[in-house]
């Protein structure tokens, strides 16, 4: 008997989506699946969650709420602490739930992408009342030769072959993530045609996403310059630095407009006003600042700006690593 309740946590997402899919199928009907299997955001809130999960199912077999990233469980960086208390109110919706128990035929499962945080109320009510599956890279070390390793493993599987700095290129882009990395590969062994995957190919089809260019902003908001320089070497894997450059230089400009505005005393919602953004957005983006101020910021971009001059005009071109380290020690050194 499926519990109705189920709780998985860990960093090995491929694992927890084969999970999800294996759970799916043993729950509900596919001939009903449009009415009795529902997805829903981590973001979402828990009352919606405790709605979606105690609606009986429709026709045959069971109904399954799945929530992927689920917020609640999650453990939380020191910074973030202050919030803690305001999400647990929150998640009230979702304590009573599991007090009272779904349905009959109803599932619900949630999935937590890393750590959960033991301390949290909700927390230890759901490990009590839930069928609790961790899935770990701890168990399936996951360094870079175990990426190339599996990479090479899956486009033999495939009938092609792929070049060494497609597979570099690959595990940049993805984080070493097995279940990106088993979409993007069946996607490029389509593009290829049979033909070896290159580093255009890559290039082409699995360029750099926002996530990759956000990572590197929040790691320099924390002023965590290793982070900084680690997150710098893999978009250059990934595009050419001039590229790189303006992305991050169009990002952090929006920084020191919230900032200053913020310095000015507006409130989000006015900022958001004037910046034409969400007020959700300016309120993040405020909070992971805390470390900056607007001059600071400046101060940032200039240095920024000149290291996109020093590549542009060949100055720091041969020699990119140094290049990006000088800039990030500038930058946190305003």
């Amino acid at each position: 008997m499926i519990a109705p309740f189920t709780l998985v946590w860990g960093d090995d997402t491929h694992k927890q989506r084969q999970f999800e899919e294996a759970f799916a199928a043993k729950v509900v009907d596919p001939g009903f699946a449009a009415m009795n299997q529902q997805v829903l955001d981590g973001d979402a809130d828990a009352s919606m969650v405790a709605a979606a999960a105690a609606t009986p199912p429709f026709g045959p077999g069971g109904r399954l709420v799945i929530v992927r990233g689920c917020r609640y469980f999650s453990g939380r960086k020191k910074e973030e602490d202050e919030a803690e208390s305001t999400e647990e109110a929150d998640s009230g919706p979702l304590s009573a739930l599991f007090e009272k128990g779904l349905p009959s035929g109803c599932h619900l499962l949630l999935i937590v992408e890393g750590k959960l945080d033991k301390r949290k109320a909700l927390t230890k009510v759901a490990v009590a009342k839930a069928t609790v599956r961790e899935f770990s890279l701890t168990d399936t070390p996951w360094d870079t030769s175990g990426s190339a390793a599996w990479i090479s493993d899956q486009v033999q599987r495939l009938g092609v072959g792929i070049h060494p700095d497609a597979i570099k290129a690959l595990i940049a882009v993805t984080s070493g993530d097995r279940w990106r990395l088993e979409s993007e590969l069946a996607k490029l062994a389509l593009y290829t045609d049979g033909k070896p995957i290159t580093l255009e190919a890559v290039l082409t089809m699995s360029p750099p996403s926002e996530a990759d260019v956000f990572a590197v902003l929040k790691t320099l908001a924390q002023r965590d310059a290793l982070g900084t320089l680690r997150g710098f070497q893999r978009l250059l894997t990934l595009d050419k630095p001039e590229r790189v450059l303006a992305t991050l230089s169009t990002m952090m400009r929006g920084w020191h407009k919230a900032k200053h505005l913020s310095e000015r005393g507006l409130d989000p919602m006015a900022i958001a006003q004037e910046l034409g953004w969400k007020p959700a957005r300016v309120s993040n983006q405020l909070a992971e600042l805390k470390r900056w101020n607007s001059l600071q910021l400046q101060k940032a971009l200039v240095a920024l700006l000149e290291a996109e001059i020093a590549i542009k005009t060949g100055r720091g071109r041969d020699h990119l690593t140094l290049t990006f380290e000088a800039m990030v020690a500038r930058m946190l050194a305003a």
